[in-house]
């Protein structure tokens, strides 16, 4: 159909639905990819639909004509298309409970935050993408899958070993020329998800156990059980924590997070033997056995556990409602990251107050000024009195035995030592 209009000479009249009228075909088409433009009314014609095509409407042989087409003028009928199109968008919202915009666009309602209308929806809905051309080509922000999938790739996700389970065939994207297996983030997004969503189906997070052997875990264990309330174990595993229940250590968790299949092995093994349920992060060597929910990912780097268990606890809390949806969360991601001994020993030293030392040069309690260290300050006169009334007579000494203080000190007969026989038993 569009065919054959396109290869209609120039001067072709056409009847139209509204009487008297007619069009006129100005410039043919030439029925070629890169023929003349076709030009009705002097009009071009780019597309042949309502949608895009402001003027007229081509619609099939309903009214049989010498080319089977018969076309409507839209002078006035496409105001009344408008109308009902803003009365079907108002009626959309009204049992929807979306929010509408039935007019015109304002510039920069999605962009600028200084008007009064701004709004940032997660989903935007138009009637005609060439009429709604503006709202259309407003900067569209990141979702929070593409946002969360490029921290993934920041922190080495993605990145898997050089050897692949046969288990975990199906996450791997494709193979780097050094041989290292490269992970699917997408799958990656999808099984933190149902993991998150698990996690938030048990009442009490008392009941959830997350766990970690390896050194790089133990800090994001601990951040996120304390942000979502989970018991968590950095550590070694106490064999028989889950079976044993003479133990104290003993417990009977609903579920169990562990951060690697393989390193920790020992209470995979427990809680496959009480029934308990396990999600573990996998690298593409990890053993899937006794894993309930394996999400493809790093295992093996700092900054790879610590983003996904930052990812984890936001999505459990934004399930929780205690994030709102769509917002960020204030808790950056570098809390969850495994921290060097020397490292955070460093950062005390920096971040300790400056301690406020005495000032070793003054002089000390009871002694001379600084102004009074001259030569000629150091006479007997001065000195004597000082000893003499610091010092406390000792008992069975006399005054008479005392110096006097003006005078010299006479050479005096040591007293004899008092010699007592002590006889030995």
């Amino acid at each position: 159909m569009a065919s054959d209009l396109e290869r209609l000479p120039a001067g072709t009249m056409f009847p139209t639905l509204n009487q008297g009228q007619e069009l006129l075909v100005t410039t043919g088409g030439g029925g070629v990819p890169f023929g003349e433009p076709l030009n009705i009314n002097f009009v071009m014609i780019k597309r042949l639909d309502m949608m895009f095509n402001l003027k007229m409407v081509v619609h099939g042989p309903s009214i049989e004509d010498r080319h089977g087409i018969y076309i409507i003028n839209l002078g006035k009928t496409w105001e009344k298309l408008l109308m009902a199109a803003r009365r079907a968008v108002l009626k959309f919202a009204q049992y929807t409970e979306a929010h509408a915009i039935a007019g015109r666009h304002t510039s920069e309602t999605f962009t600028n935050q200084l008007q009064t209308s701004f709004s940032e929806p997660r989903l935007l809905i138009l009637t005609d993408p060439r009429t709604d051309h503006q709202a259309a080509a407003a900067p569209r922000s990141l979702s929070t899958k593409e946002s969360d999938i490029q921290m993934m790739l920041a922190a080495e996700v993605h990145l898997g070993t050089k050897s692949v389970d046969f288990q975990m065939q199906r996450y791997v994207f494709k193979r780097r020329n050094d041989g290292i297996y490269i992970i699917n983030l997408g799958k990656t997004w999808e099984k933190l998800l149902m993991a998150a969503r698990v996690i938030v189906a048990i009442e009490n997070p008392q009941d959830i156990i997350v766990q970690s052997a390896r050194p790089y875990g133990q800090r994001a264990v601990l951040k996120f059980a304390q942000y979502t309330g989970a018991h968590a174990i950095a550590g070694r595993h106490t064999p028989g924590t889950f079976t044993n229940q003479l133990q104290t250590s003993f417990s009977e968790p609903r579920l169990l997070i562990l951060t690697d299949p393989r390193t920790d092995h020992q209470p995979i093994k427990e809680a496959a033997l009480g029934n308990i349920p396990t999600i573990a992060f996998c690298d593409t060597d990890s053993p899937m056995r006794y894993v309930d929910i394996g999400i493809p990912a790093n295992n093996k780097g700092k900054n790879s556990i610590g983003c996904l268990f930052w990812l984890l606890a936001r999505m459990v809390l934004q399930m929780r409602n205690s994030i709102p949806q769509g917002h960020k969360w204030d808790v950056m991601v570098d809390l969850f990251f495994y921290r060097e001994p020397e490292e955070s020993k460093e950062q005390q030293e920096e971040e300790a107050p400056v301690q406020d030392y005495a000032d070793y040069g003054a002089p000390a309690l009871g002694a001379l000024d600084a102004g009074n260290w001259g030569d000629a300050q150091w006479q007997g006169e001065t000195v004597a009195p000082a000893i003499a009334s610091a010092v406390a007579p000792a008992p069975g000494w006399t005054e008479e035995t005392v110096p006097p203080a003006g005078g010299g000190w006479d050479p005096a007969a040591a007293p004899p030592l008092a010699t007592t026989e002590v006889a030995w038993e």
